[in-house]
Order: C-alpha cells, then sequence, then structure tokens
C-alpha cells in the first residue's frame, strides 16, 4: 500500500506522547490520517527535512475531530 501524506499544523497527544497529524490519501485515493510521533532521516539530511516542515505545513485538518478522545488529546 502506498500512502502519501502531509504534515498539518496540528499536535496531539497519545499517550503522554506528542504527535503531529498528518492527513494525505492511499494509492486508491482512500483519505486517511496518520499520527506521528517520530521521523527519523539521516543525519546529514536533518536540517533539509527540518526546512521542509516549516514551508510544506498544511492548516490543521478538521476531520481530526473523529478521532476518540480516549486515544488523542489535544495539546
Amino acid at each position: 500500500m502506498l500512502v502519501i501524506l502531509h504534515n498539518t499544523t496540528r499536535i496531539v497527544e497519545i499517550n503522554g506522547t506528542p504527535a503531529r497529524v498528518w492527513e494525505g490519501t492511499t494509492e486508491t485515493g482512500i483519505a486517511c490520517y496518520a499520527l506521528v510521533a517520530r521521523i527519523v532521516c539521516h543525519v546529514n539530511d536533518a536540517e533539509p527535512f527540518a526546512k521542509e516542515m516549516d514551508v510544506e505545513t498544511l492548516p490543521s485538518p478538521r476531520a481530526v475531530q473523529a478521532f476518540p478522545p480516549r486515544i488523542i488529546q489535544p495539546t
């Protein structure tokens, strides 16, 4: 399965751990969300990656409100 994700400005907490909300679609067009707590890249790519995160951040999605409160807590 291929999922194309875009980061958003929304940060939630999952079991005490902050996670950024990413929104996207599968290769067949199904909308989905990912709650990403950590992303690791090669040390040489860390600065360019951080710059891309700052530039390409989308507004927070409304659909994230559909997650049950027991799973996430907004921060």
